[in-house]
């Protein structure tokens, strides 16, 4: 399962290494790379570019080495802790082939023990090298410097890689909480749904986002540091709430809400779904119908309308990006 057919248990903007002895072309990269998800880090330097790479700590590394007791959320809150420290993770490579002090394929090898995703960039000549890296698995991607429409293509590239080692790095997440659990039909790999996800992500300009529960709930993220969350049941367990505020006895309006579906209730934490049903409409949220592989009902809840923690100002990517080189 890849990136574009599952959806990821996090993604943030990560750092993206660009090596290349021609400061030209690393200048002219830098112009060319799209700051909503990647951060580049610029070396003219291979040997120093190896030490850094090979010395810099990954926090999803340490994250996914970190017990969690299948609680998906404290996964998400671990993240969250390291501030903007989580931009500084590195996902890619972009790494040209042709130097003077060593080669791309030498450098890339260098690095290897990382795991890192890797671009090579060549001119006409370095193709067939490439390729065959490419064939033999050193390389993820390699790219010609006079592609058409360079600058569209290497950011796809590099997004697309970027979501591949989120969810290599993250995959204990999905396949052993989730997937392992569930039936092979769920929110997570229904394709309506992750239509949806790209939709609302579009719209609200969503450059973040984790993980919050089995049915596919979302804390989203914008660059000012603005947090959404997208509620998502399926049909059965919306039914499970409703029928289980009907038994306790709720409040007419709340069982009214529930029973015609234009309500769902979203419970950010555990003490929130301890909450007395007679409590709950403070909780509940207009619920949108989604036909899938099954019948899900969610909904969007902007920023302030429940109680969550906040992210502070100086955690947020705007804030990350206005002070990346002080």
């Amino acid at each position: 399962m890849d990136a574009q057919n599952q959806m990821l248990s996090c993604f943030f903007p990560t750092t993206v290494v660009f090596i290349d002895d021609n400061t030209h072309h690393l200048e002219t990269m830098m112009s060319t790379i799209n700051m909503q998800h990647s951060i580049p880090k610029l070396f003219s330097n291979p040997v120093e570019a190896v030490h850094f790479i090979n010395n810099h700590p990954s926090i999803l590394l340490r994250s996914s080495q970190t017990r969690f007791d299948n609680n998906i959320h404290a996964f998400h809150q671990k993240l969250l802790s390291y501030g903007v420290q989580r931009f500084r993770e590195l996902s890619v490579v972009v790494c040209d082939y042709a130097m003077p002090q060593k080669n791309g394929l030498e450098v890339l090898q260098d690095i290897k023990k990382r795991e890192l995703k890797t671009i090579m960039l060549t001119g006409e000549a370095d193709e067939t090298i490439a390729k065959e890296a490419f064939d033999r698995g050193l390389i993820d991607h390699f790219l010609r410097k006079e592609t058409p429409n360079f600058s569209e293509v290497i950011n796809n590239i590099i997004l697309s890689l970027q979501q591949d080692y989120i969810l290599r790095e993250t995959a204990f997440i999905v396949d052993n909480i989730i997937l392992g659990k569930l039936p092979a039909s769920c929110s997570l790999t229904d394709a309506m749904f992750i239509k949806l996800f790209k939709e609302i992500k579009r719209k609200y300009q969503i450059i973040e986002y984790y993980l919050l529960d089995e049915q596919g709930s979302y804390l989203l993220v914008n660059q000012k540091g603005e947090v959404y969350f997208l509620a998502v049941l399926d049909a059965v367990d919306l039914d499970a709430l409703t029928q289980q505020a009907i038994e306790e006895e709720a409040p007419s309006n709340i069982i009214e809400a529930l029973t015609t579906k234009k309500f769902m209730p979203f419970f950010y934490t555990e003490e929130d779904a301890q909450t007395p049903v007679a409590d709950w409409a403070t909780f509940l949220h207009p619920a949108h119908l989604l036909k899938g592989q099954q019948t899900y009902y969610y909904a969007l809840v902007p920023p302030n309308k429940i109680h969550h923690p906040k992210l502070h100002p100086n955690q947020t990517y705007e804030h990350f990006l206005e002070h990346a080189h002080d």
